[in-house]
């Protein structure tokens, strides 16, 4: 309810009527028109509520979708981290950011060194030399690592999408 009206008939039934503060009353004969600052400000806070819920479940999706495009059609197999290595150094898409890991492992015969699809934030030097498991896609230009965070993520975000889609 945007607005609140109350007609004061007479002066004889004023008295009973609680009267608003002075701000909220009209110059017009009796009809008080009020428009409480907090429902309009709760109708752009849902608003608010709606567009980053819906935000976030997109966020959501478009990790799963990436991660599965990656995958699909791949085989999983083993690979050494050889290194950690700033993406943004080896990558030539603008605004590539973070660590990811350089791999080598064997496909149809071949050895091969990729780059996983990773965002590090930090250096993981601690895991060079460590085996670990890559979907490896030949027609993808870096490998997908085998893990549970994208999944995770993006439970997390269709999550915090849905509580603030259902805030009422």
């Amino acid at each position: 309810m945007l607005g609140q009206y109350r007609i004061i008939l007479s002066a004889d039934t004023a008295g009973e009527v609680p009267q608003p503060p002075e701000r909220c009353l009209s110059r017009k004969a009796g009809i008080m028109r009020c428009y409480l600052r907090e429902t309009a400000m709760l109708t752009t806070l849902l608003i608010v509520y709606r567009v980053l819920g819906t935000v976030l479940f997109a966020l959501a999706a478009a990790a799963i979708v990436e991660k599965y495009r990656t995958v699909r059609g791949a085989v999983l197999l083993p690979a050494r981290v050889l290194e950690c290595r700033r993406a943004s150094s080896t990558s030539s898409s603008r605004g590539a950011g973070g660590y990811r890991y350089l791999v080598e492992l064997y496909a149809n015969g071949r050895r091969l060194e990729l780059e996983t699809n990773d965002a590090f934030w930090f250096r993981h030097d601690k895991d060079k030399g460590k085996v670990l498991q890559v979907w490896y896609n030949p027609n993808a230009r870096c490998v997908e690592r085998k893990s549970w965070e994208t999944e995770f993520f993006a439970a997390v975000l269709a999550v915090i999408g849905a509580a603030l889609l259902l805030i009422r």
